[in-house]
């Protein structure tokens, strides 16, 4: 057990509080509840939730740990209730929906786990410069990896403390072995939602898939769902005499372990999906993060053990992959080549093995990184009060005001869920609508539409819509330790 002495002041931890307000099920909040195990096991931490009173990490909980002493707050409430001496995690893009805490000794960690956060969209410039200065002086900024350490860095022009929480993935035993591969095919594997950056990472694996020169036949299996897969259907119709596809929809469980140890001859994702290939000791290639929201091509990747700094993706800058920091780049066609040679592929299947059990399988590892964020972050409520000047800075669903001043407010921009709106000295000159695909612009009454790429923002994983789909969905099925085990492993 790891006690902290209740005399250490800022050392000394009372409870940790995990801000993970959304209906759907995702990696962060799967995430989040083995952070969560991690301290219920190994520490006398208390843990608490700030949800939705049916959001997905609260009916988790009460599902899987009725009897923890796990405190919960409900997000919606105008004043939080949490205990004094505790902390409070916060996900990257919501660090400016905390509300007024009912004690005022808490600190916050702010935990950066995306790489394609819209800035300009959650904070005004000067307020953003302020919080950059905040949270370096403050040690507040933790990161799960090195993409998303070094996209913060630049945004807020700010060399933060390398401080990381890698991720953590529990992989189900599995008995299944991989079939005879044929000689005359070659099958790539992608594991990962539909939507957003993640889909523009697939066509460019795609496109180097489709460059790539070889006699074999061609497949690509596409394992999830999103809400660009429709969109993605139509756009591969040109590589279709070149390629095979294959669009598998959702699988869980012993069906998708089944399905990649059967159909995989190299994996290629990010994220936890690398480690489900990892775990199942089967290559699998980093895809590209890209840093903005446009296509790209790049012919140059990584495997998983190759990688640096727990990244699960290959970090992008403007000129392509991240050079200063990541070695061993090698090119697509090389890459498949090395693996069409039996002995090679499982020797890399087994590589990528030991480096996902090695790094991201250990929970005891990772809860030590998370130990030492908590105890480095000196940002409090009131800290971030006076940065911000009001709490919430945008409210539940709304985001920033931005506002630009000659002498008085001349231009300014109100951003709402999936719209905004653009005045000139108090008058609408301008609206625009994001809508699944592209965005529809009205500009002094004439309408205009344009081709938009966007992630699954948060107003969609918060929607009534999802709360609906999602109310008998639970961030995992089974708990991380069993009842009564004594050597705290999965």
């Amino acid at each position: 057990m790891i006690e902290l002495s209740e005399h250490s002041n800022v050392n000394y931890i009372k409870r940790v509080y995990f801000l993970s307000h959304c209906y759907a099920k995702g990696g962060g909040s799967l995430f989040f509840f083995r952070l969560m195990e991690y301290l219920l096991k190994y520490t006398q931490i208390g843990v608490g939730i700030i949800d939705y009173k049916d959001g997905i990490l609260a009916r988790t909980a009460h599902k899987l740990y009725p009897n923890a002493g796990i405190a919960f707050v409900d997000y919606t409430d105008l004043v939080w209730n949490v205990d004094s001496n505790s902390c409070i995690v916060v996900p990257d893009d919501r660090l400016g929906l905390i509300r007024q805490l009912t004690d005022s000794n808490v600190r916050i960690l702010h935990y950066f786990w995306n790489q394609d956060i819209g800035w300009s969209l959650l904070y005004e410039r000067k307020v953003f410069k302020k919080l950059a200065k905040l949270l370096y002086h403050t040690n507040a900024c933790a990161f799960m990896e090195y993409g998303s350490y070094i996209y913060a860095s630049k945004a807020f022009k700010k060399n933060f403390k390398r401080t990381y929480i890698p991720l953590f993935f529990q992989a189900e035993e599995s008995t299944k072995t991989r079939r005879y591969r044929k000689s005359d095919e070659i099958n790539l594997v992608w594991l990962g939602r539909l939507s957003g950056t993640k889909t523009i990472s697939l066509l460019n694996i795609i496109e180097n898939f489709f460059n790539y020169k070889t006699g074999k036949k061609k497949i690509i299996h596409i394992i999830g769902n999103g809400t660009d897969v429709d969109a993605m259907k139509r756009r591969v119709v040109k590589y279709q005499h070149d390629i095979k596809f294959l669009f598998k929809g959702l699988l869980t469980g012993d069906e998708l372990n089944k399905y990649l140890a059967e159909n995989t001859d190299v994996g290629i994702a990010m994220g936890t999906s690398m480690l489900h290939f990892a775990a199942l000791k089967l290559p699998v290639i980093g895809a590209h993060s890209p840093q903005k929201g446009g296509p790209f091509c790049i012919q140059t990747f990584k495997w998983l053990f190759d990688m640096h700094e727990y990244s699960l993706g290959s970090p992008m800058n403007e000129e392509g992959v991240d050079p200063g920091r990541f070695k061993n780049i090698d090119m697509f066609d090389n890459m498949l080549n090395q693996i069409m040679d039996e002995a090679t592929r499982q020797r890399y299947g087994d590589e990528c093995y030991e480096y996902y059990k090695n790094i991201h399988a250990d929970i005891e590892f990772i809860g030590g990184k998370l130990m030492e964020a908590l105890q480095q972050t000196t940002l409090t409520f009131e800290k971030l009060k006076k940065c911000f000047h009001f709490i919430p800075y945008g409210g539940d669903k709304g985001i920033a005001v931005h506002t630009y001043k000659i002498g008085f407010p001349i231009f300014k921009t109100i951003h709402h869920l999936h719209r905004v709106r653009y005045y000139f000295c108090g008058i609408e000159i301008a609206r625009k609508q994001r809508i699944r695909g592209h965005n529809k612009w009205r500009i002094l009454g004439i309408e205009f539409s344009q081709n938009w790429w966007g992630r699954f923002n948060f107003p969609q994983r918060a929607s009534e819509e999802t709360r609906n789909q999602c109310k008998d969905v639970y961030a995992c099925d089974k708990r991380l330790f069993e009842k009564g085990g004594s050597n705290g492993r999965a």
